[in-house]
């Protein structure tokens, strides 16, 4: 029988939710393993889970638990993660992205890269941010999204995290884009339209890609289109049997050690 736990990095089209994407991800690693196995019977249950949401209009590193490997997850959704993103100055929507209603347009003339340059210092370490009311944050039980697609409109709560770093690496207005470093909870999206406000102007996303979540970078993913059970456990990464094997070897010194597999 073949078991399958821990980590892996895959990386998440844009066009899909966090949620769909591994619901691909279920269906091809459950069709796969029932074929290897031999079996035609009822699947046995294998527990994957994501550490942390990706927007669908977003792409790029999605780490994803399989069996035992779903209890580390929490490390990566408390984790920081590092985003690239392209913004666009002069207009504001409702999603802060390119998806949504247009709420607000304003002149950008007057920004130069040096005055963005000169706001984003405004916007590194621990800031108090709001998240954007299209999002999967919930408010009594119900998504703040949902709440606003059925003509609520809640004023989700400002909230701490750490811009750990934000760099600019490219400016031709209206266009720019930034390089992120930053805490877990962060909203890339409200970055951007608080920087479009803080320049006295209104910005959103156009494109959005995490490029590194943890340990893991955009270098180390599977993409769908190599997806095989044999490159799934190649790169899986079984971070308990590996911490397992260390309690052990500290607890007892004088044995000779055990093989993970």
């Amino acid at each position: 029988q073949l078991v399958m736990n821990g980590l892996v990095a895959l990386w998440k089209p844009k066009g899909f939710t966090s949620a769909e994407f591994l619901d691909q991800f279920k269906r091809f690693l459950f069709k796969e393993l029932r074929v290897s196995s031999g079996r035609k019977r009822k699947r046995k249950r294998i527990k994957v889970g994501h550490g942390g949401t990706l927007d669908k209009g977003a792409e790029g590193v999605l780490v994803v638990g399989i069996g035992d490997g779903c209890k580390e997850l929490k490390h990566f959704l408390e984790g920081s993660k590092k985003y690239h993103v392209t913004g666009k100055l002069g207009v504001a929507t409702d999603t802060y992205d390119a998806s949504g209603e247009v709420t607000m347009e304003r002149p950008f003339e007057t920004v130069t890269h040096d005055t963005l340059t000169s706001v984003l210092s405004k916007f590194t370490g621990t800031i108090q941010q709001k998240p954007p009311i299209y999002s999967a944050l919930k408010c009594g039980g119900k998504r703040y999204s949902d709440l606003a697609r059925q003509g609520h409109l809640p004023d989700p709560p400002l909230r701490p995290v750490t811009i750990h770093s934000v760099e600019c690496t490219e400016f031709t207005a209206p266009v720019f884009q930034l390089d992120v470093h930053c805490s877990s909870g962060t909203y890339i999206r409200s970055l951007i339209h608080d920087i479009g406000q803080a320049l006295q102007s209104a910005a959103h996303v156009t494109d959005l890609c995490r490029t590194q979540q943890s340990q893991f970078t955009q270098d180390s993913v599977l993409k769908q289109e190599h997806w095989s059970l044999d490159k799934i456990k190649e790169l899986l990464v079984d971070r308990m049997s590996k911490r397992r094997a260390t309690e052990t070897q500290t607890t007892a010194p004088d044995s000779e050690g055990a093989t993970v597999t």
